[in-house]
């Protein structure tokens, strides 16, 4: 019985261990604006895409739903609140230039104004190591405008009515928030 005790109490000791030291694995990323006083055409941090830089060196992929729970008002005149622009991979620089070296388009990017985005990376899961790249239209990515802060925050399940955890901030330079 001794034996049958400690081969029945190792095996489960192992399948458990293996269980509970599994690396988390995250759905969703919450993009959050930090701008404190917004105004203009574009208020808030102006978001172009958003990326998932693997961390086993695989690559980047993008955003490719918005979750309808994504709040990012159109009220005082924000003329970038949809937020379908935001998925897919970066498009405001063209030929080098944000813009193409012309007026802002905002039909290319989201002005979050004081709001949110939750977005989905399709089969792709949010792991430790990874990264996530928000392409903020600022002088970090455009080499124009003001570098808006914003916060990211990952899912801690499947469930998008779930709690987020945050990872970092972005926006002063840096628009790269290591997992």
């Amino acid at each position: 019985n001794d034996v049958n005790n400690d081969v029945n109490n190792d095996v489960n000791n192992d399948v458990n261990n293996d269980v509970n030291n599994d690396a988390p694995q995250f759905r969703f990323v919450l993009v959050e604006d930090q701008t404190a006083n917004t105004s203009g055409d574009f208020p808030g941090s102006d978001v172009d895409a958003i990326g998932l830089i693997k961390g086993d060196g695989s690559g980047e992929v993008f955003a490719s739903s918005v979750e309808e729970d994504s709040d990012v008002p159109c009220e005082g005149g924000n003329l970038a609140c949809d937020t379908n622009a935001l998925t897919g991979a970066p498009d405001v620089v063209d030929g080098g230039n944000c813009f193409g070296g012309g007026a802002p388009d905002g039909s290319l990017f989201t002005a979050l104004n004081q709001g949110f985005v939750i977005v989905g990376f399709g089969d792709n899961v949010i792991e430790n190591g990874d990264s996530v790249h928000v392409y903020e239209i600022g002088a970090t990515e455009c080499g124009r405008f003001d570098n808006d802060p914003f916060s990211v925050s990952v899912s801690v399940s499947d469930d998008i009515n779930g709690d987020f955890i945050e990872m970092g901030t972005g926006g002063a330079g840096s628009n790269i928030v290591p997992i």
